[in-house]
Parts: structure tokens; sequence; C-alpha cells
């Protein structure tokens, strides 16, 4: 019956960690510096975003295969980036 408590307490004393370690190591999608950051909603069009700048581009491919012979015969067509955004 003793080992009801001490599994408690150790569960509780990880989940504590991981919250305390959570907090202090905030999760990056890109490494500091990077410059830019994408982001889409399926595999035929993505946002480009300056992060410097603030500059944002659109680009779309005809298709959504993830075909890996597809996707190196047809690269995507971008639009102009626009104007960076006011400081």
């Amino acid at each position: 019956m003793t080992k009801w408590p001490a599994a408690l307490f150790a569960s509780s004393l990880i989940i504590a960690m991981a919250i305390l370690f959570a907090a202090y190591n905030p999760a990056e999608s890109q490494g500091r510096g990077a410059g830019f950051m994408m982001a889409s909603g399926s595999a035929a069009y993505a946002w480009r975003v300056n992060t410097t700048t603030g500059a944002v581009s659109y680009c779309m491919r005809r298709g959504d295969s993830s075909d890996p012979s597809y996707l190196a015969s047809n690269p995507p067509v971008c639009s102009a980036w626009t104007a960076p955004a006011p400081q």
C-alpha cells in the first residue's frame, strides 16, 4: 500500500520538472537569426515572411503532390516581396 504515495509523488515531481523545463526552453521552429519564416496550410502554397523587414511573399505550386520527383521538376512560383513593414 505504500507504493501509491511514492508513485504519486514521483509522477508529480516529473510533471513539475517538465513544466519548468518547458518554461525556460521555448520551442523555436527556426534558429535565431534565420531572417525568415514560412507558413502553409497545404503542400500547394506557402507564405514567406522576412522577419527582419516584415516583407511577405506568396508561393504556390500547381499540384499538392508530395512525390519527390514531382517536387524536383515543378518548383513553386513565388510573388514579388511586398514593401517592408513600416517601423
